[in-house]
């Protein structure tokens, strides 16, 4: 599971955007422009601090830790889905 610690942070605190657009569907809470060009600002942010290699390409010759990856995105799913439940 070897994901840099960087990563990990970056990708799990997608809970934020996440929680943003839970809120706007199941809410109905507003989201003005300045929410949206946040929301893409995170989401924008979180992937390049993973730098993912189909912009980058092959930084080096280490094995991209997939699970590592997708265990910090469900950490920030599960925390975004808690914000939800817990407004709700």
């Amino acid at each position: 599971f070897e994901c840099p610690l960087g990563d990990t942070s970056a990708l799990s605190c997608i809970n934020v955007v996440l929680a943003a657009l839970l809120g706007r569907i199941f809410l109905r809470e507003t989201l003005r422009g300045l929410h949206v060009v946040a929301l893409l600002m995170s989401v924008s942010g979180a992937v390049l601090v993973s730098k993912p290699t189909f912009i980058f390409g092959v930084v080096d010759k280490h094995e991209v830790p997939v699970v590592g990856y997708c265990m910090a995105l469900a950490a920030g799913v599960a925390a975004g889905i808690t914000f939800i439940a817990a407004r709700r």
